[in-house]
């Protein structure tokens, strides 16, 4: 069993909100694909995932959201707000002090390839 999970897409369900451009245009804001989905997008997931190329494949959660899922569902800032790096930087270091008292916290400060955000890896021992 898999699970499709689509974001604003073009049905009859959503066809009020098709009509309200101010509306769209936040949502397209907040989808990196800059649209809404449409209804043969979607069908097309569900003709792949009836079809026996996906025979091995189960309990998957696909996300048919134009990158939503893949981004932080923000729209792009225009300006960075502060340095978002030190920020982190003096919370991860007051979570180390209060987490020393009981056993060592080892981290790095690593950053994401795609858009420079600063992030912590997964896992703390993981090799760049």
């Amino acid at each position: 069993m898999n699970a499709l999970c689509p974001s604003l897409t073009r049905t009859g369900m959503t066809e009020d909100m098709m009509d309200d451009r101010k509306l769209l245009a936040k949502f397209a804001e907040r989808i990196p694909l800059g649209r809404v989905c449409e209804p043969e997008e979607v069908a097309a997931l569900i003709a792949f995932l009836a079809s026996d190329d996906a025979s091995f494949m189960t309990g998957a959660n696909v996300a048919v959201d134009g990158g939503v899922s893949a981004s932080n569902g923000q729209p792009p800032q225009e300006k960075p707000m502060g340095n978002s790096r030190s920020d982190l930087g003096r919370m991860i270091r007051a979570l180390a002090m209060r987490a020393s008292a009981t056993k060592p916290l080892h981290f790095r400060l690593v950053r994401h390839q795609s858009n420079e955000k600063p992030c912590l890896p997964s896992h703390p021992n993981t090799a760049e």
